[in-house]
């Protein structure tokens, strides 16, 4: 199965921001308007939020189990460097879920610890 067909079992939530005027946002942008319709259409499950905002920064966000998040910046990348850093954040998931305990009865968290 292709990485991108494995967003959904990997990632809680992919959120895209970006500047709608800047031009370090330019492959952002981009990276939207080339890829959102098919990672969508692969994980129609994934919530895959897209948000632009003035004067922000660029930046790509993950979110794992129990809420953890990884973030990356994609100031001044074109497309494909922004698609090699969701494949990145995919590639992540078994690692940053078994530090965060990999769900109920997870390493990480015992029951005296959260209790």
């Amino acid at each position: 199965m292709s990485w991108r067909a494995r967003l959904s079992k990997s990632l809680n939530e992919l959120r895209v921001v970006y500047c709608a005027s800047s031009p370090s946002s330019v492959g952002t942008r981009e990276f939207v308007k080339n890829n959102y319709t098919d990672l969508k259409a692969l994980n129609p499950g994934l919530p895959i939020y897209i948000r632009p905002a003035d004067g922000v920064e660029p930046h790509i966000a993950a979110r794992y189990e129990r809420g953890v998040y990884e973030l990356r910046p994609t100031s001044n990348m074109n497309s494909d460097q922004i698609l090699g850093i969701v494949k990145e954040l995919e590639a992540l998931a078994p690692i940053v879920n078994s530090k965060t305990g990999g769900g109920i009865g997870g390493d990480a968290f015992k029951l005296a610890d959260i209790v």
